[in-house]
């Protein structure tokens, strides 16, 4: 089987109804069963064209152009290029997999999200994007595989060797994938009155106040629902 590491540059955030895809790229990451062996192949990535402007912002974070992606293949073409050769059993894997789905159908295979895993394992990460975990992990990158950063090519090998680590720990595919399709559970409040205060120092009224909210950030709503049904059970059962 093999995971299939994918990331995308885009023209805009996922809020950006006019954002599209800038480049493609992707590692695969072979694992025989049978042997136990694990090998990251190296990177591939090509850029498209996504037939709009890159604002000048979005181009300081991946150095990507309008005049460098005009005349390139469509997005399109990209996305097919991730989904090429991949067979059942294989897996998908992003850092930050909700960014890419945005922009990408995986059509049916499944998608693990290295940053959501990271988020649970190493709650002492200093954060947890690619880059910080390459070196607070101390990932045996290839180094000029790995570079530039923020650049999709780069950006899964980093990726491909967090995954590879993950793996070395004895985390499962299943386990992985468990908790890759639930929101994280933030360990502080991010939001106004209580922001980077701990879930369990905030009474149980705001709580209840920030699930009534329609625009509030699904993340902020499942830890508040998170931790008001952990003091139900707490007071239905103080001793268990």
């Amino acid at each position: 089987m093999k995971f299939r590491v994918i990331d995308l540059e885009t023209t805009g955030k996922q809020n950006d109804p006019n954002a599209e895809i800038c480049e493609v790229g992707l590692t695969d990451v072979v694992v025989d069963r049978d042997m136990g062996d694990i090998e990251i192949k190296p990177w591939w990535s090509t850029t498209v064209d996504p037939h709009r402007t890159i604002p000048a912002e979005t181009s300081a974070v991946h150095h990507i152009t309008t005049a460098m992606v005009r005349g390139r293949p469509p997005a399109n073409y990209g996305r097919e290029c991730l989904r090429s050769h991949m067979e059942p059993g294989d897996i998908f894997v992003a850092h930050n997999a909700e960014f890419e789905a945005h922009f990408f159908d995986p059509q049916g295979f499944p998608f693990i999200c290295t940053f959501k895993v990271a988020y649970e394992i190493f709650p002492d990460a200093p954060s947890h994007g690619n880059q910080v975990m390459r070196y607070w992990l101390d990932l045996p990158v290839t180094d000029h595989l790995a570079i530039p950063a923020h650049r999709a090519g780069p950006d899964t090998h980093v990726t491909a060797h967090l995954l590879v680590h993950m793996l070395d720990m004895g985390l499962t595919v299943e386990k992985m994938l468990e908790i890759s399709e639930r929101p994280i559970l933030l360990r502080t409040c991010p939001h106004k009155r209580h922001e980077n205060q701990p879930w369990e120092e905030i009474d149980s009224g705001y709580l209840r106040w920030c699930l009534d909210q329609r625009d509030m950030d699904e993340r902020i709503k499942h830890a508040c629902r998170y931790h008001l049904d952990l003091r139900d059970r707490q007071t239905k059962n103080p001793f268990g």
